[in-house]
């Protein structure tokens, strides 16, 4: 089952007993593999009210449960990995939001390169704590306007350091924490990209540009980028296989192989 922004976690992100039944009952329906919402990386990324957290220790207890109520039925448990960048709400993190550089209408200020370090970072630690709570994999989210997409984009992002400028430098973000990810928690842990290839600033020719060499590093980590459907079972050797796609857009499929 894809994230859906279902707003059900208390106000400081720790699970409700709402989200848990929620989510182990669509484990309980027979999805192979069930994905939390959206849950945000650090305290200033949130993007919407009654939204779970995994930037602190406190939310562990929360997850562990979850992660077990979800597997007991069968079906693999999933963490998509979001921050709102530039799209959240003053008056939901009680401050300005931050974003690769400023942005008039939102409010947002440029993020020092200190800052980007420890956004990379965050995103890391939040997969360490997913793993140490048993979640199968996680799911960097890449998508939707929100902060990686904001790096992705030439439109939002201003910088004039390595993450910014060229489309390498741009891509820089999500290929280290991709690395970082990969590097702690693992060979056997998953790992997924979620990609809006067009719309937010995004050019679709830049994404298509960068395809084959995000297709190489995923594949690396047992996870492949397509765009064809039908090549899935040619493009990977797997026993089980399924696909998370999107509605916003044009839309990146995303393979899990799980071998």
């Amino acid at each position: 089952m894809a994230p859906m922004t279902n707003t059900q976690s208390h106000d400081d992100g720790c699970l409700s007993q709402e989200e848990y039944h929620w989510l182990t009952l669509r484990a309980k329906g027979g999805f192979g593999m069930t994905m939390t919402c959206a849950s945000h990386v650090q305290a200033n990324g949130q993007g919407f009210p009654g939204q779970l957290g995994i930037f602190d220790d406190k939310h562990l207890e929360g997850h562990l449960r979850l992660v077990s109520g979800i597997q007991a039925h069968q079906s693999l448990a999933v963490i998509q990995l979001h921050h709102a960048g530039i799209r959240s709400p003053k008056e939901l993190i009680k401050g300005s939001p931050v974003g690769p550089s400023a942005h008039i209408k939102t409010g947002a200020r440029a993020m020092t390169t200190k800052e980007v370090i420890e956004l990379r970072e965050a995103f890391v630690e939040a997969a360490i704590r997913a793993k140490k709570c048993g979640y199968n994999g996680v799911e960097i989210h890449g998508a939707h306007g929100y902060i990686l997409a904001q790096f992705l984009s030439a439109e939002y992002n201003q910088r004039n350091d390595e993450y910014g400028g060229s489309m390498t430098n741009r891509f820089r973000i999500i290929i280290e924490i991709i690395d970082g990810i990969r590097h702690q928690c693992g060979a056997e842990f998953m790992i997924g990209l979620r990609l809006s290839p067009e719309r937010y600033g995004i050019q679709l020719e830049e994404i298509k540009e960068r395809k084959k060499e995000l297709e190489l590093l995923l594949l690396k980590t047992s996870i492949s980028v397509v765009e064809d459907i039908e090549n899935i079972r040619q493009h990977l050797k797997v026993e089980r296989w399924l696909v998370a796609g999107g509605s916003w857009g044009t839309t990146l499929a995303i393979l899990y192989g799980i071998k």
